[in-house]
């Protein structure tokens, strides 16, 4: 097991190598929650179930039982608290975002190429006068997550990453902070979000 918790209650990244035993023993299941784990048939997407919830218990350091559910969105709720929580999962990684006070967002994405191939679905006409180099393989993940960030930040869909979410120009580097400008029919909102690079994983993330 490799983690990292940053301060402030800004994100944990867990690295899944423990079994499944490993989680459980640290969760508290109820009846549903053991439903919903069963249904799930791939071991690796099981794994990512319970890291998240781990990294919640770890998080919240409650010896409660700790319910969470999903709004019709898809966005997680921690039901019987009034804390805002966000959730990713890629590969054999799973990373957690908590805030008492404000709403949040994460991401994390696995380093791959094919990014550059599907540039043209989330980068905005504006963006591609400095954010379009079809070579620069990090500069488009960070993009690419840092406007899932947002979307799951917003948690009310029907968002356009092209025409709905700006990122102001920056330099890509091993860790750093964005500007970005989230407008839509509903509200029109700055948001600052901050970056992480890992040798294979881009985490983003925003507490706003």
């Amino acid at each position: 097991l490799r983690g990292l918790l940053l301060p402030d209650s800004v994100p944990s990244r867990l690295e899944i190598f423990p079994d499944e035993v490993f989680f459980k023993s640290g969760l508290q299941l109820d009846h549903s929650e053991l439903n919903q784990l069963q249904v799930i048939k791939s071991e690796l997407k099981r794994k990512q179930w319970l890291a998240s919830r781990f990294l919640i218990r770890m998080i919240i350091d409650s010896p409660g039982f700790i319910r969470l559910n999903k709004l019709p969105s898809g966005q997680p709720v921690l039901s019987d608290l009034d804390h805002h929580v966000s959730i990713s999962h890629c590969g054999y990684y799973a990373a957690v975002i908590i805030s008492r006070t404000s709403r949040v967002g994460i991401d994390s994405e696995l380093q791959a190429d094919r990014i550059l191939a599907i540039q043209h679905k989330f980068i905005g006409e504006q963006e591609y006068q400095w954010a379009g180099d079809l070579h620069n393989r990090l500069r488009s993940l960070i993009i690419w997550s840092a406007k899932e960030s947002i979307f799951k930040w917003y948690a009310a869909g029907q968002v356009d990453f092209r025409k709905h979410i700006m990122i102001y120009p920056f330099e890509s580097e091993e860790q750093g902070s964005i500007q970005a400008l989230f407008s839509n029919s509903q509200i029109e909102r700055s948001l600052k979000l901050n970056y992480r690079c890992y040798h294979d994983l881009v985490l983003t993330w925003l507490i706003d």
